[in-house]
């Protein structure tokens, strides 16, 4: 029994593997929103693979490390994108190089203006994202689970832009040109250093509408370019 959602929150969690059901304490009335509230936010996403049309180096500028208080795996990682219409599967740092040990826990998620796919179909922008809030990891598969921020880390750092496309859509992505920045694809990830055109990359086009503030309005239309 749980009085409170944080309560019931904790129950559904304890030990990993949480307990099979949680009854709530609360008013008949805030029903509907605790339900809400504790509805999970694991989901399975429909990806795409993108083309790759232009790769080319861009200007200094700030990009985020988004660092989570859990470990991604081979070909897990975070959407992003310059446009909310078409977002690009960027890797965790999970790769072993000769530059830096892997990072697991961490995304170099790029410019801070660029947008990332969280719980419930919201596209925040990268700077707003703050400690103790969720961001979804996604796999190569499509299998989406929530993560917590444990610290945003913005830097100035060089910066190139990957341009593709899938199914009519066009999407931008601003990463940081090093190495160790890898983009996912079907079989593999790869280098952002080793992309060239006609390459393929895992991406997800959501569903087609207007945004505020990274909330979909249904039925307006906005232009991105």
């Amino acid at each position: 029994e749980a009085s409170t959602v944080e309560e019931a929150r904790l129950a559904l969690k304890a030990l990993e593997l949480g307990v099979d059901a949680v009854a709530l304490n609360i008013p008949p009335g805030e029903a509907s929103r605790a339900a809400e509230a504790l509805r999970p936010l694991e989901a399975v996403l429909k990806l795409g693979e993108a083309g790759v049309e232009k790769v080319s180096e861009s200007a200094l500028g700030l990009r985020a490390c988004i660092d989570t208080c859990d470990a991604m795996g081979s070909g897990e990682g975070m959407l992003v994108g310059a446009f909310s219409s078409l977002l690009i599967l960027v890797e965790a740092e999970v790769a072993e190089s000769g530059f830096t040990k892997p990072r697991p826990f961490r995304v170099n998620a790029g410019a801070v203006s660029q947008y990332i796919l969280s719980a419930g179909g919201l596209t925040p922008y990268i700077s707003d994202l703050k400690s103790g809030e969720n961001v979804l990891a996604v796999s190569r598969s499509g299998e989406a689970r929530p993560l917590t921020i444990c610290r945003m880390k913005v830097e100035k750092r060089p910066l190139r832009m990957v341009e593709v496309s899938l199914n009519g859509l066009k999407g931008k992505v601003f990463l940081q040109d090093a190495e160790t920045i890898r983009i996912v694809t079907r079989e593999e990830s790869r280098s952002i250093r080793d992309l060239k055109p006609g390459d393929k990359v895992v991406a997800y086009a959501p569903r087609k509408s207007g945004r505020h503030f990274g909330t979909p309005v249904e039925g307006e239309l906005m232009l991105e370019f």
